[in-house]
């Protein structure tokens, strides 16, 4: 690189005054000529010896536009670049005067609300960037850039690899490159994903957080490190910074877990979590829907609809109003949250949601798993209560196999299904099934809570289920452990609902026995819940971690848990179990010398007339609120269960 590259035109920049430097790019302040403004200006040296320098420059222009196209106020915008000679690339961005996160990790450890600041200006932008379907790549300090106010942008999305394939490797260990921030997995050579990127943010969170990356370089060199990297736990942070809240200390070790799937689906489950920590709300990063949102909130056209409600009452007296024989569009009532009161269908909406499904239609209910008791019995009154509106709705099981459901879903809807009740076996592999049937208009609610995805969702207060299982939970800590001990979570899967649920367990834990450590969190991802919880909790047993408790999110987890436990003759006084779901199985164990203490009770047959009074409102074309919410039952304990009864 030349010894200086101020006072050059490259392009259509004036180079002006060096900024900083790096390994192989150095930063300087520039005058865009065509437009009057100042810009900071990124050189590369691509070294001498790229081989194929066509397909270089055709790579590096792919991947800077790509960056070029995400317009999120968190990512820095591109305003030019290009080659120079073939030995130089550049990429001109907007001039910021905070500098870099660099300059912030030289100063490490920093607070917690500082970091969480952070991490809710680089969780925006990188959650918008994946829901973009782009990655980064190559998250580390000088790639995150800071304002005046210290906020944070990032920069150089999928440019490193271009240049890291094209230069030889040696130039950049030689020039103290490291991969203080890569996954293992990448460091294996396999593709990266979006968990790559959380688990480099994590990495940030860890230096920034101790004053040290999870892994340093050692006399061992290069080799060394990324074998530690992909082979060894780091260091729990809350050792090197005792004040770390343990729920700041678990999340960060579980973005930086070596198996991808064990890592936080999005930047926004990760951030909301550490935001929750913290006592902080997080914004909601959601991309635009194609659904039609409306807030009711004009009340100016009360006068007008009931001038339209008179019109049409007269109309009435001359004929009856055509019924539909078509799909109405679908209005979504965007943050509102529907009840039976309000959603009880009175007789021209079922007379119009008849009319939609035809003689030969039908609502399906696509069910996770019929084995499971809430499940199954929440289908069976789904069916019951659409019967005796004179609607046919047919259940499908599918086995908790994500494969059988994408199937179904295709079935049902060539065997006439015109609406879907969807109990979810994932949260990411029915995307394209999903987008279909919005496409198709045709009506969705979930039987749990997801992200920001078409269709209604039912949503219990999990948040609140969560809390009674977590609050139980410390009440015993506190009578029976002398406020101490060991817990692990057991959970479905990334779904919204399930991480309320796993939220609330911990936040009423830590609040009411704070000494009380959280050991680990385990996730069923795609497996059979029972299998799941009974295999992760054997392992445990085996390696010597028995927990002292273990918090399930569903009872299913529960008879997993206790068949591990029963399996390996640990003793009843010495690990405690709660669970949610209340289900007759669970409700024998509450009456016997059990692991199990507690259960929260669920009302299947509420959550189950709300998903059909959603599809029904749906069907007759009523705006539908995006939740339908009940309410928790009762926590049914080894105390109380005598007297609980599940059908009153």
């Amino acid at each position: 690189m030349p010894e200086t590259w101020s006072g050059r035109q490259i392009g259509d920049f004036i180079v002006e005054e060096r900024i900083a430097r790096g390994g192989l790019s150095t930063i300087y302040r520039a005058r865009q000529i065509s437009v009057n403004r100042f810009v900071a200006l990124k050189i590369i040296d691509l070294g001498g010896d790229i081989s194929d320098r066509v397909a270089f420059r055709a790579a590096f222009e792919r991947e800077v536009a790509i960056t070029a196209s995400l317009e999120h106020i968190h990512i820095l915008p591109v305003y030019g670049y290009g080659l120079v000679d073939d030995a130089y690339a550049y990429i001109a961005m907007r001039l910021l005067s905070g500098g870099a996160l660099t300059d912030l990790i030289r100063r490490a450890p920093l607070k917690v609300d500082r970091v969480g600041d952070l991490l809710s200006d680089i969780g925006q932008g990188l959650d918008y960037a994946h829901r973009k379907g782009v990655l980064h790549g190559d998250l580390k300090p000088s790639n995150i850039l800071l304002d005046d106010a210290g906020r944070a942008y990032l920069s150089d999305f999928g440019v490193a690899s271009v240049i890291a394939s094209a230069i030889d490797p040696l130039v950049s260990q030689s020039l103290n490159k490291l991969p203080l921030y890569v996954a293992p997995e990448r460091l294996r050579g396999e593709d990266g994903n979006t968990r790559s990127d959380i688990y480099s943010v994590g990495a940030l969170l860890y230096h920034l957080l101790t004053g040290r990356p999870p892994f340093e370089l050692d006399e061992g060199g290069l080799g060394s490190l990324m074998f530690r990297q992909m082979e060894q736990e780091p260091l729990p942070p809350k050792v090197l910074n005792p004040s770390l809240p343990p729920a700041i200390d678990a999340l960060i070790l579980r973005a930086l877990r070596k198996n991808p799937h064990e890592r936080f689906a999005t930047l926004a489950e990760m951030t909301d979590i550490y935001n929750t920590v913290l006592g902080k709300s997080t914004l909601q990063w959601q991309m635009p829907s194609t659904l039609t949102r409306v807030r009711r909130r004009r009340w100016w056209l009360i006068p007008i609809m009931a001038l339209l409600i008179l019109i049409a009452v007269g109309a009435l007296i001359v004929r009856r109003p055509s019924l539909p024989t078509t799909q109405p569009p679908i209005t979504m009532l965007d943050g509102e949250f529907g009840t039976l009161e309000t959603l009880t269908p009175n007789q021209n909406t079922l007379d119009r949601a008849r009319a939609v499904l035809g003689s030969d239609g039908f609502i399906a209910y696509l069910n996770c798993s019929l084995d499971n008791v809430l499940f199954a019995s929440r289908s069976r009154y789904a069916r019951e209560i659409a019967e005796n509106f004179g609607l046919r709705l047919v259940v499908y099981d599918a086995k908790n196999d994500v494969y059988t459901q994408l199937t179904q879903i295709e079935q049902a809807r060539l065997e006439g299904a015109r609406a879907i009740i969807l109990c979810p076996t994932s949260s990411t592999e029915l995307a394209d099934s999903l987008a279909s049937l919005e496409a198709a208009n045709i009506p969705l609610v979930w039987a749990t809570l997801v992200d920001d995805e078409y269709g209604a969702k039912l949503d219990s207060d999990n948040y609140a289920i969560g809390q009674r299982i977590g609050q139980l939970a410390a009440e015993i800590f506190n009578a029976e452990r002398g406020g101490a001990g060991s817990y692990i979570t057991i959970d479905r899967g990334d779904f919204a609902a399930t991480q309320l649920r796993l939220q609330g367990m911990i936040d009423a834990l830590t609040a009411a026995a704070p000494n009380v450590v959280n050991s680990g969190r385990f996730s069923a991802e795609g497996r059979e819940l029972l299998e799941a919880a009974e295999t992760d909790v054997a392992a445990l047993i085996a390696a010597g971690r028995t927990p002292d408790a273990i918090l399930c999110v569903s009872d299913s987890c529960a008879y997993g848990a206790t068949n591990a436990l029963t399996n390996a003759n640990i003793p009843t006084s010495q690990v405690f179990i709660v669970s949610a779901g209340a289900e007759p199985f669970t409700l024998d164990l509450l009456r016997t010398d059990s692991y199990l203490r507690g259960s929260v009770a669920v009302d299947r047959r509420v959550s189950a007339q709300l998903m059909v009074y959603g599809v029904i409102a749906m069907l007759a074309g009523n705006p539908i609120p995006e939740q339908l919410r009940y309410p928790p039952d009762s926590m049914v304990t080894r105390e109380n269960v005598a007297s609980y009864d599940p059908n009153s």
